[in-house]
């Protein structure tokens, strides 16, 4: 799974902009998604359920965060 989080392939929204402020977010294929800080490459990403990504960015549609 190591290989899996930290390889290619990790999408960003088609609403970020070009200068590197973004959330990338990688579908694992296992049930899970690994998301991870564009600013800050080396660090490990996150990992989290389809349930919880869902859970999330229900949330981001509905605007449930302050930003």
């Amino acid at each position: 799974m190591d290989e899996a989080v930290n390889g290619d392939g990790y999408r960003t929204s088609s609403f970020s902009g070009d200068n590197g402020d973004c959330v990338a977010f990688k579908d694992l294929g296992n049930g899970y998604v690994a998301v991870k800080d564009t600013k800050n490459p080396d660090a490990a990403p996150h990992v989290y359920s389809y349930s919880e990504w869902r859970a999330f960015t229900k949330g981001v549609q509905n605007m449930e965060f302050e930003v």
